[in-house]
């Protein structure tokens, strides 16, 4: 919803007044919302990258024991390890989908500012300005770690990948 009433087109029907569509009224607006966002960061950024890992080592530790121990266990660790497994990857998968939507959401709204009709010049010129200047909004800490629409894909193609180096390690080991 925030993102639809931020976009600016002609053929969109919103639920909010027409005075925010204004350049004055939509930058200001947008401007708190970013700093709503950016304060949210700071508190959750920090903390994305070691709970991310710590995702990951526990998918890959599933997977590997799974596979590798397969024949060793009882039906009910098995399970257990598989609920989990199957638990966290549904739940970060989520997170980060949504993180990524609204990241491209968001880069979608500023490109929108530059097909609108802001009545004079001046507008238009000044839109543009601030348009150029600012970043679009995304989950975790510039810099460091920014939760984009490819996320998701990085952070399964690390898990299979680690799990696979983590069963040739382990085999080559075994045949020394």
């Amino acid at each position: 919803m925030i993102h639809g009433e931020f976009w600016i087109s002609k053929k969109r029907k919103y639920i909010t007044k027409p005075d925010l569509r204004i350049p004055y009224n939509l930058i200001g607006e947008y401007r708190k919302l970013d700093v709503l966002q950016r304060n949210m960061n700071d508190l959750t950024g920090p903390l994305l990258v070691p709970f991310n890992a710590l995702i990951m080592q526990f998918l890959v530790f599933a997977i590997f024991t799974l596979i590798r121990h397969r024949h060793e266990r009882n039906l009910a660790a098995t399970l257990i390890l598989e609920c989990a497994f199957i638990g966290f990857a549904i739940f970060w998968s989520l997170v980060l989908e949504i993180a990524g939507r609204h990241h491209v959401a968001d880069k979608k709204v500023l490109k929108s500012w530059s097909f609108a009709n802001h009545g004079s010049k001046f507008d238009a010129k000044y839109i543009m300005k601030v348009r150029k200047g600012m970043r679009p909004m995304a989950f975790g800490t510039y810099g460091t770690f920014i939760i984009k629409r490819l996320t998701i894909l990085k952070f399964f193609r690390r898990v299979i990948g680690g799990t696979f180096r983590a069963l040739v390690a382990l085999q080559k080991k075994n045949r020394l």
